[in-house]
């Protein structure tokens, strides 16, 4: 069914009986998954019922789907699941049986309305969930956002006179916890010494000192503490509240898809582009950039159209795998045309203007 594992895929299909054909060709391979399932609310959406006669079948339909998703992953591979309020702690449960609670990499709450409803009694939800799994905690790749520029003027003030570089002071260099095997004397560049339980063996000690990591104070008599160089920060950690400023409301989602096809209706409540580019901006390997992204709810073909311009803004050759089916006609009226449209550009509906094709993106496969 797939060919070239290289390109970009986009497979007409349901997705349980295309997971298990294609298990064979992509297991152990995918870096990244992104789904936005049905969320069974209950309701009419748009042309199909989300509804399940009862919790249980829901939660059995999603458990096939997802046994075969972990076989995909490379270790240290992290799925993303989408869901609403009504079945977000049965979600949670089952992703904890399939992944186990170790392999829990976050909880994401994502407000996805930019106004309160005041068509409901009681306190409007205004969010999501994403919960993030992996299959190997230890081997997972995150990528931690810059230092906010207000932080590096406040905090790296200092500047190294040899090389020019920007650190700051006041790390920590003893813990009162520490075996009394590293307990030593250090001496002062004015002969004063301290004696402490080291979080450094004696020799490592040494080598920072004779290095210029230590600071002595301003006078060389203080208690050492370690010079934290600005060129050597990993950044600042992932927050799990995603507000709709930052990475796109449910409004933008429909916006978006209008922009590209001129229909307004036909699929309700996709996900906007920010968010997903915001997930492979947070996991992506900075060292190969060529992730394989497998959507198998791939819906309106949100995620494929983000895939495409993170490539074209960061100079990164991510691929994406989409499996979704025609119910509908949804994937030959919606998926396909938006994808084609990414490729071969599109004007704009709402702003009567044409939009440029994105770059080299590699091949793309449509796949019945």
């Amino acid at each position: 069914m797939i060919n070239k594992m290289k390109d970009n895929n986009l497979i007409n299909g349901e997705n349980l009986e295309t997971l298990k054909k294609i298990l064979p060709k992509i297991e152990k391979k995918v870096s990244i998954i992104y789904i936005d399932p049905p969320y069974n609310t209950g309701k009419k959406m748009g042309k199909y019922n989300d509804s399940w006669a009862t919790k249980e079948l829901y939660i059995d339909f999603l458990k096939e789907r997802l046994d075969i998703a972990k076989k995909t992953l490379k270790p240290g591979g992290i799925i993303f699941v989408s869901i609403g309020e009504r079945m977000q702690s049965r979600v949670k449960n089952l992703l904890e049986d399939i992944f186990k609670e170790k392999n829990h990499v976050a909880s994401i709450i994502w407000k996805n309305k930019y106004t309160v409803s005041n068509d409901k009694i009681g306190i409007t939800g205004q969010n999501e969930y994403i919960f993030a799994y992996t299959n190997d905690i230890r081997k997972i790749n995150i990528n931690n956002d810059p230092l906010r520029k207000e932080y590096i003027k406040t905090a790296y003030k200092h500047k190294d006179e040899k090389t020019g570089e920007l650190y700051r002071l006041g790390v920590q260099m003893w813990k009162s916890k520490n075996p009394e095997t590293s307990r030593y004397d250090v001496v002062s560049p004015t002969g004063v010494v301290w004696n402490e339980k080291w979080n450094f063996k004696e020799s490592s000690f040494k080598d920072l000192d004779d290095n210029g990591i230590v600071y002595w104070g301003e006078n060389n008599d203080k208690c050492p503490t370690k010079k934290v160089y600005l060129k050597n920060t990993k950044g600042r950690g992932i927050n799990n509240i995603w507000h709709g400023e930052d990475v796109g409301y449910t409004s933008d989602g429909t916006a978006q898809l209008k922009s590209i096809l001129g229909i307004s209706g036909e699929f309700l409540y996709p996900k906007p582009v920010q968010l997903i580019k915001r997930i492979l901006e947070i996991t992506y390997n900075k060292e190969t950039k060529d992730d394989l992204v497998l959507d198998f709810f791939a819906g309106s073909g949100t995620t494929g159209q983000a895939v495409l311009e993170f490539n074209n803004e960061n100079k990164t050759n991510l691929r994406f795998l989409l499996i979704t089916n025609n119910e509908d006609n949804i994937c030959e009226s919606i998926t396909l045309p938006r994808i084609e449209s990414i490729y071969n550009g599109y004007k704009d509906s709402k702003k009567g203007i044409m939009v440029d094709s994105i770059g080299d993106k590699g091949k793309f496969n449509y796949i019945e």
